[in-house]
C-alpha cells in the first residue's frame, strides 16, 4: 500500500473499500444486535460518510454516526460506549483489522483539494 505523497494504485483504491465496506458492515451488524433500528438507507448514508474521510477524524465521524444511528434517546445514550468499543483502539485512533487502511484513510483526506472535505 502507498504512502507519504504517492497516489493509491486502483487495486490498492479496490481493498482499502473492501475493508471499509467489511468493517463498516460488521459494526451495522453490531448496531443492529444492540436494538438500534438499522436499515438499507443508513447503511447507504454511514458509507458515504467513510467515503468523505470522516475516517481520518474519529470525533467527527462518531458525532456523524450517533446523529445518523440513535432514533431513541436509549440509542443516543449507548452509542459512545458502542462506537468506542468497536471502532477506537487505544490511541484512540480508528482500528482496522488492517493498518494500511487507517494510513490510507488518512492519505486520501489529505490529497482532496482545498474546499473538498470536512474540518
Amino acid at each position: 500500500m502507498s504512502c507519504c505523497g504517492t497516489t493509491p494504485s486502483h487495486d490498492e483504491l479496490d481493498e482499502v473499500s473492501r475493508l471499509v465496506s467489511t468493517k463498516l458492515a460488521a459494526f451495522l451488524r453490531t448496531l443492529r444486535d444492540n436494538g438500534f433500528a438499522v436499515g438499507l438507507a443508513e447503511g447507504r448514508d454511514a458509507a458515504a460518510l467513510m467515503a468523505q474521510g470522516f475516517a481520518a477524524r474519529p470525533p467527527l465521524l462518531r458525532s456523524a454516526f450517533k446523529h445518523l444511528f440513535s432514533a431513541r434517546r436509549s440509542d443516543w445514550d449507548k452509542f459512545d460506549g458502542i462506537f468506542d468499543a468497536f471502532w477506537l483502539g487505544k490511541a484512540g485512533a480508528l482500528a482496522f483489522a488492517d493498518d494500511r487502511l487507517g494510513k490510507s484513510c488518512k492519505q486520501s483526506v489529505a490529497e482532496k483539494p482545498a474546499g473538498q472535505g470536512h474540518g
